[in-house]
């Protein structure tokens, strides 16, 4: 392993899939993914586009799985209103 990439070992991988199926409504951010398996890491590493983050998308994309992330745009459903409203 080079010390720019990481790989995800079972227990991690396992920890993964576990939260995916745990939230089949509603997918996690890739930021939670990055924290569940690697907790011990610096704020600042906890993102996409770190060694940590591309690992877990990397795991991912090959599972067919592809997490939330913060920069788009995710639409709520609408309310509707009732007359009294």
């Amino acid at each position: 392993m080079s010390s720019k990439n990481i790989d995800l070992n079972d227990d991690q991988q396992l920890a993964l899939l576990n939260e995916w199926n745990n939230r089949p409504d509603d997918p996690p951010f890739i930021k939670e993914l990055i924290e569940l398996v690697f907790p011990d890491i610096p704020e600042d590493k906890r993102d996409g586009r770190s060694k940590y983050g591309r690992a877990v998308k990397k795991f991912l994309a090959e599972k067919s799985l592809k997490a939330k992330v913060s920069h788009k745009y995710y639409p709520e459903e609408k309310t509707e209103l009732t007359e009294d409203q």
